[in-house]
């Protein structure tokens, strides 16, 4: 199969970068509530959500977007292939069905248009991103093995999240030990 690599390039950082915002978001609103209660923390917190749903929306959400995935197929030959190969790997790593898939897909695409980008009067509540994660995560593997077999020096994007975890553990530790001694100093 003929990949564009080029659109490659672009598209695998917007996916460790929605790991890293989704890992962000998750370990900072933990310690919200016991720790930080300002404004400043929550639109932080909240900041990482609304980037983590827009970087995955530009790999996995509107077709229309050069970085999104079916754009990896170089000529519509392989546009097929690739469209099922693809999708076997989000269904069977991730537990949907099709039909699961599709609901779940348009409820983030959704958030992404009505609330994070538009703000058109979204009532709807956050959507659960464990799944978001899941496609992640399938899509990892799927170039991995699949597309680009034995080329990796990047380590697995579940390494990077937790990566990404530790990080902001070790920012809060040290941002409280600083807090603290800032506080005993005056």
């Amino acid at each position: 199969m003929k990949l564009n690599t080029d659109v490659f390039q672009r598209q695998f950082p917007l996916v460790k970068w929605f790991i890293y915002h989704l890992m962000y978001y998750r370990e900072l609103h933990c310690q919200e509530n016991t720790r930080f209660k300002t404004a400043f923390w929550a639109f932080t917190i909240d900041g990482h959500l609304l980037q983590a749903t827009n970087y995955w929306c530009m790999v996995f959400g509107s077709h229309n977007n050069p970085t999104h995935w079916k754009h990896l197929a170089v000529g519509k030959e392989n546009e097929d292939s690739l469209r099922q190969g693809f999708t076997k790997s989000v269904l069977a790593l991730s537990g949907f069905t099709d039909e699961k898939w599709q609901n779940y897909w348009q409820e983030i695409v959704t958030f992404r248009n009505k609330y994070v980008s538009h703000r058109d009067k979204f009532t709807g509540p956050v959507p659960h991103f464990d799944q978001t994660l899941d496609v992640a995560y399938a899509y990892d593997r799927w170039v991995r093995e699949v597309l680009f077999p034995g080329i990796w020096e990047e380590p697995p994007l579940k390494e990077s999240a937790e990566r990404a975890k530790e990080d902001v553990k070790v920012f809060v530790g040290e941002f409280l030990t600083g807090e603290k001694a800032l506080h005993q100093g005056s």
